[in-house]
């Protein structure tokens, strides 16, 4: 059968190199640690071994040293002897469904010789730690991962495992997805195409000062036709109160919120410039883009014309799919997550 790789238990995407075209994993590594030190790389002088499958990532879509995240792993585990979950310090998957680990300082730990040639998806679950983080902020609000219950989470997790499987027995998100992926093969495939698979999830601190720029272009809103009006033979929304009407589009899905949108007249002029109505369910509706709703915190928020145009904006473009680029893939990767 030969080697085969276990995958992230939170987002399901590879916890080893990945490969670039043109570049080979190991020259990836190098770069990263020149970075990570301060200095700068060679540029178009190193010594590149060139990878024959034109299918790899392609760099220039992607940084290749902005994967390193993909390395920075922890496995979440029973100690034996207190049959405490504990969670361990930084490790590395090592091929055949293993993992080596160092101790940490996760006190649930103490007392366990080694953390070398830990199998995973037995009872123990590997995950990158920005994809921990990430869950973290979800689950309490707050990047302090000390409020998670381990015991609960280990628990779910171990709920969730399918014998033999490198993955948890969940879909993740493929439903959402506009790319025919499976994260239960033997190996990682890294396809041009699909770089928002291994942009880390975790927030990007410049994106906020970008999403003006970013947004400009895309959020004119056409004025309200009110003309449509009078074509309206009967609409059964129009019986109802505002504040009624708004309940129950609290209760309904995205995909069906636009639908309703072009079968209801009443539901779509009430809604076009009700700022309030579309903050509400950016909130609801998109926690995960973390960077739109600090962007509507501020005073520059002011500027943007239409608040429904960035909800319709922010639902397709971030939605995860092949050949999506630029500062948008970390969100799109974020949702899927």
């Amino acid at each position: 059968m030969g080697s085969w790789e276990c995958y992230c238990a939170i987002c399901a995407v590879t916890m080893q190199d990945v490969q670039f075209r043109g570049l080979d994993p190991g020259l990836v590594r190098d770069l990263a640690d020149v970075r990570e030190a301060g200095g700068e790389s060679g540029g178009e002088d190193e010594d590149e071994e060139e990878v024959v499958n034109e299918e790899c990532y392609d760099p220039k879509v992607l940084d290749p040293r902005d994967t390193q995240w993909l390395s920075d792993c922890r496995i979440m585990g029973i100690n034996p002897a207190t049959e405490k979950v504990f969670i361990s310090g930084p490790g590395a998957y090592v091929d055949y469904g293993q993992m080596d680990c160092e101790p940490g300082d996760d006190p649930e730990a103490e007392g366990i010789d080694g953390m070398e040639d830990m199998a995973c998806y037995q009872g123990a679950f590997p995950f990158h730690w920005n994809c921990y983080l990430l869950l973290c902020r979800r689950l309490t609000g707050s990047d302090e991962t000390s409020r998670i219950n381990k015991d609960v989470l280990h628990s779910i997790m171990q709920s969730l495992e399918e014998d033999g499987e490198p993955v948890l027995g969940l879909d993740y998100a493929r439903d959402l997805v506009d790319v025919d992926w499976c994260p239960g093969e033997q190996a990682w495939g890294s396809f041009a195409g699909q770089e928002f698979f291994v942009t880390s999830p975790w927030p990007v601190s410049e994106l906020s000062s970008q999403l003006p720029n970013e947004l400009s272009h895309s959020l004119r809103m056409s004025a309200l036709d009110t003309s449509m009006s009078g074509k309206v033979k009967a609409d059964p929304f129009s019986k109802l109160p505002q504040e009624v009407t708004e309940q129950i589009l609290s209760h309904v899905s995205q995909s069906d919120l636009q639908s309703l949108l072009l079968a209801s007249w009443v539901i779509h002029a009430g809604s076009h410039d009700n700022d309030g109505f579309w903050k509400r369910r950016i909130k609801k509706e998109m926690p995960w883009f973390c960077e739109l709703d600090e962007l509507l915190g501020k005073e520059e928020s002011s500027s943007i014309e239409s608040i429904k145009g960035l909800f319709l904006w922010a639902s397709d473009a971030t939605k995860p799919r092949e050949g999506i680029t630029g500062p948008l893939m970390a969100i799109s990767n974020r949702r899927r997550v």
